[in-house]
């Protein structure tokens, strides 16, 4: 949230396994907003129209696919990523 106005946490399962407390704080963030059960297909866009536009989903649990339209991504995996 130091770089956006907006974050949305691509997660691909229910829940997070992190400690309560760094949850507590995620959830309680007025800018970020969590998509569970979610997992990012492929990072797509337009160099020619500036570079990343969206991202390709995909459901882990019914395979459904969607797109979230996104003005840049950051890929961590972990609390220490």
């Amino acid at each position: 949230t130091k770089f956006a106005s907006k974050v949305t946490l691509v997660h691909r399962r229910d829940s997070f396994r992190a400690e309560r407390i760094l949850q507590d704080r995620l959830f309680a963030h007025p800018r970020i907003k969590v998509l569970w059960n979610k997992a990012v297909e492929r990072f797509a866009g337009d160099p020619l129209a500036g570079g990343l536009t969206h991202l390709d989903l995909r459901d882990t649990v019914t395979g459904a696919a969607s797109e979230l339209a996104v003005d840049g991504a950051f890929v961590a995996i972990g609390h220490a990523p």
